[in-house]
This record gives C-alpha cells, sequence and structure tokens, in this order.
C-alpha cells in the first residue's frame, strides 16, 4: 500500500512539472512573437526614414527653385509696367505743352463756292482761369484736320474714354438734382409749388417730428402721489389719511406694462391687487358656452381703478384677465399691493383693513347684481 501511495504522489508532481512546462513555453513563444513584430515594426520606420532623407534635399531644392523663378517673374512684370507708366507720364505732360501753347484763330476755306471764309473759334483750355464761351464749338471724340489758308492745321487730341477735355465746361453742363439749386430755380420752384421729396428744389421744410416725453411714476414725489390717489382713486383711498396712504405707497411696487401683455390671467392663483397709475386696460373673461369659447372683452379699467382686490383678501382664483391694449400711446402704468408687502401695514393700520374690506364687499355685491 506504501509503494501505491508513493507512486500516485510522484505520477502527480510530474504532471505539475508538464504542466508549469508548458505554460513557460507558451510565454516564451509569445514573448519571441512579439519581438519579431517590433523587428519587423522598427525595419520599416527605418525604411520610411531613409526614404524621408532621400527625398526631403530634393523637395526643398524643387520649392526653392519654384519660389526664386516666381519673384523673377514677378520683378520683370513690375519692370515692364513701370515703364508703360513712365512713357505714359511723359507723353501726357508733352501733349499738354502742346495744348497750353496751341489755340488761336484759324481761316477755314468753303470747299462748296471756292472762296475762303474767316471764322473765329474760341479754344477753351483744360487748365485756363476765364472757363468757355458761350459760342465756342463742343468738342468731340476724335475730329479731322481743319484746312486754314496757310495749309492744313494740326488735329485736335483724341479724346480717350472717361476723359473730360474741359472740366468747367463740364461742370456747367451737369443737371441740377435734389436741393442744389440757385436763387433763380429756388424761386421758380416756390412758384410752382411744392416737389416730391429729393426730386427737385422744395420751399416746403421738412417738420422735425415732436417728440412725446411719457410721464414715469416712479419719479413723482410723494405729495404727488397722495394727491393723484386721492383724486382718481377715491373708493380706495378717499378715506385714508396722508399716513396710511404714504405707508400703502412705501409697500407697493409700480411697473410698465408693454402693449398687449397680461398683468392677471383668468384662472390662475393670485395674492395682490392693482391700481390703474396712468393709461387704461382691457379685462378680458373666456366662458365655454359665450363667444362660442374664444375670449370677449367685458370691461375697460381707466386711470385710478383698480383689480384683484378679493384674490388679495380671500386668495381666489382669477375670474378674469386683465391686459394692456395695443391701441394709445403704450404708456401704462400700475402699482402693485402684493400680501407679502401689504399685510403688516394692515395689521398696523386698521384704516387700511377697513378700506379694502369694503371694497372687496361691494365687488361682491356688484358681481351679484
Amino acid at each position: 500500500d506504501d509503494d501505491d501511495g508513493g507512486g500516485g504522489g510522484g505520477g502527480g508532481g510530474r504532471g505539475r512539472d508538464d504542466a508549469m512546462t508548458r505554460r513557460d513555453m507558451d510565454v516564451t513563444r509569445a514573448v519571441l512573437e512579439a519581438l519579431t513584430a517590433m523587428q519587423d515594426t522598427q525595419a520599416r520606420m527605418n525604411s520610411k526614414l531613409a526614404w524621408i532623407t532621400r527625398s526631403l534635399p530634393k523637395v526643398y531644392d524643387a520649392v526653392v527653385n519654384d519660389c526664386a523663378k516666381a519673384i523673377e517673374a514677378s520683378a520683370g512684370k513690375i519692370d515692364r509696367v513701370s515703364a508703360q507708366v513712365g512713357a505714359l507720364a511723359s507723353s501726357a505732360v508733352m501733349t499738354g505743352g502742346e495744348r497750353r501753347s496751341g489755340g488761336g484763330a484759324t481761316t477755314t476755306a468753303d470747299e462748296d463756292s471756292g472762296s475762303p471764309r474767316a471764322t473765329t473759334a474760341t479754344t477753351a483750355t483744360a487748365r485756363g482761369g476765364g472757363g468757355s464761351a458761350q459760342n465756342s464749338v463742343p468738342s468731340s471724340r476724335s475730329q479731322s484736320p481743319t484746312r486754314t489758308a496757310r495749309g492744313v492745321a494740326p488735329a485736335r487730341r483724341r479724346v480717350a474714354f472717361g476723359e473730360v477735355e474741359s472740366r468747367n465746361e463740364y461742370v456747367k453742363n451737369l443737371p441740377k438734382i435734389g436741393h442744389i439749386s440757385d436763387a433763380r430755380e429756388l424761386t421758380a420752384g416756390e412758384q410752382r409749388g411744392p416737389q416730391r421729396a429729393g426730386y427737385g428744389p422744395t420751399s416746403v421744410k421738412h417738420a422735425k417730428k415732436k417728440v412725446v416725453k411719457l410721464e414715469d411714476p416712479r419719479k413723482w414725489s410723494r405729495e404727488k402721489w397722495l394727491h393723484h390717489l386721492r383724486a382718481h382713486s377715491a373708493r380706495l383711498f378717499g378715506d385714508l389719511d396722508d399716513l396710511s396712504i404714504g405707508d400703502m405707497v412705501d409697500s407697493a411696487k409700480c411697473f410698465f406694462v408693454q402693449r398687449g401683455a397680461r398683468v392677471v390671467t383668468q384662472g390662475e392663483q393670485g395674492d395682490s391687487m392693482y391700481v390703474v397709475v396712468l393709461g387704461k386696460m382691457h379685462v378680458v373673461v373666456t366662458q365655454p358656452g359665450v363667444n362660442r369659447g374664444e375670449s370677449l372683452q367685458v370691461a375697460t379699467l381707466l386711470q385710478g381703478d383698480f383689480f384683484g382686490e378679493i384674490a388679495l383678501m380671500t386668495g381666489e382664483v382669477r375670474r378674469a384677465t386683465v391686459m394692456a391694449p395695443y391701441e394709445g400711446d403704450g404708456n401704462v402704468w400700475v402699482l402693485e399691493f402684493s400680501k407679502r408687502e401689504i399685510g403688516s401695514v394692515m395689521l398696523a393700520r386698521r384704516d387700511i383693513l377697513r378700506a379694502l374690506t369694503d371694497v372687496c364687499a361691494n365687488r361682491k355685491l356688484d358681481n351679484l347684481t
């Protein structure tokens, strides 16, 4: 039995040794394959580097040669253009001298009758100070040589396209447009009456638009606020003293309402009331069985009217939508009293609480009737 056990133990040890040997061989084979692949990659990189090393001088020489040739060609073009410009400048100077020295009276021959007929033509110079005469012959693009008693006179210089032979004559014949006119034309325009703007002289001066400066209640003084609220919102502020109204204004927020903007929306929860300080606002109601379910304007709030007092006191949802109109001057300002800000004021001053309770009760009665 002992021999059998020893033989089994020896077989197990040999098996483990064989497994470790196979594993080591696999690892060695993988390492050799990785090294071989790295050697191949290095060889390819070396060949590419060698190609780049051989090609780089050729590329550099080609680029340098091309740039040098392009620079030489550009320099040649510049020289040719400079020579042409110099030739044109010298010819222009010579032509100007001939024009200044030329001119005078010429005698033309009548070719039909055979008898010479003397005419006098005054030539206008390009740089003359006296302008051109009224009876001068208009210049043309090209003129034939003039026959004189002594022979053939030299032909006048051909006027190139875009040139002006006589600047004074050219400016004189320009049409006068817009409001640029002399006294005679302006007088004639006044006699004819106003014309369309930009198409002739007119005597009607464009009146400046009057800029209407819109009023900003945020810049009002305390006294003006007291007077305004008592005068336009007597139902709410008529029985309150100056201190109570001042405390309410101090706790309120005054803001501007854009055209078509909604201050309150029907069906939403509210906890503030509003007073229309300037402008007017529309009250819009939407009911399922009225006006086919579309919005219908039921009232217009003017300066001094207030709304939202029931939501302030009871927390009910809004029963209508109040919005600024699209028409008018667009200067709509409202004064907002929120429950968070005016709550402490109502607790401190019982007359404010009594006034708000009265207006809420009156509004309830008006809705019932």
